[in-house]
């Protein structure tokens, strides 16, 4: 008899009873395997959910911001191509003043 049958036997677990224990350790550790898997499966699907929330309430706080700086880039390209008429006409004036 080796250790690990000693050991069985000291329990009370023989032949027929021992192959159910194995068994029932076995079915207990793909149990734990598989409820391990799905806790951690949904602990990533909220955690991807409450980034995704938090994303939607960072973008809704920047929105303001955003549009205030677009009207403002809106105002400076407005003033630039003015800018540019401007200095277009002085220059074909500048060219067609008689000498």
């Amino acid at each position: 008899m080796d250790a690990n049958e000693k050991e069985l036997t000291t329990w009370g677990i023989t032949k027929g009873l021992r192959t159910g224990f194995i068994t029932f350790l076995f079915a207990l550790q793909m149990s734990a395997i598989i409820t391990l898997f799905v806790l951690y499966y949904r602990s990533e699907r909220e955690k991807n959910e409450l980034q995704a929330k938090l994303y939607e309430k960072m973008i809704d706080y920047l929105r303001p911001t955003r549009d205030k700086m677009e009207n403002a880039a809106d105002t400076v390209v407005t003033a630039a191509t003015k800018v540019i008429e401007v200095s277009q006409k002085v220059d074909s004036l500048s060219k067609n003043k008689p000498k």
